[in-house]
């Protein structure tokens, strides 16, 4: 569904959560990203989505400040699904 949706694995340098199963990347403009991370959680997947700089010093900057934008990670990454066809369970 993530690749359908236009992102793409990451294969990058980043910080691994534990239990990370996959990571995903999709470019956004003004030089920004979204991340999205599946990780396995007892018996569930959790899914953290974030956006932050894509490059450079500010990337750098917001790993260490851990300035990501968490909202608008899950704000981008609903929209891309649900226009992708997925819908969230009731």
């Amino acid at each position: 569904m993530l690749r359908r949706a236009d992102y793409h694995p990451h294969t990058g340098h980043r910080y691994q959560r534990e239990g990370e199963i996959e990571a995903w990347s999709q470019d956004l403009p003004a030089n920004r990203h979204i991340h999205v991370q599946l990780v396995a959680r007892d018996r569930d997947i959790a899914v953290f989505a974030h956006t932050e700089p894509a490059r450079g010093l500010a990337h750098v900057v917001s790993a260490v400040t851990d300035g990501a934008n968490y909202a608008a990670g899950a704000r981008k990454l609903r929209g891309d699904l649900a226009r992708n066809g997925f819908s969230r369970p009731s």
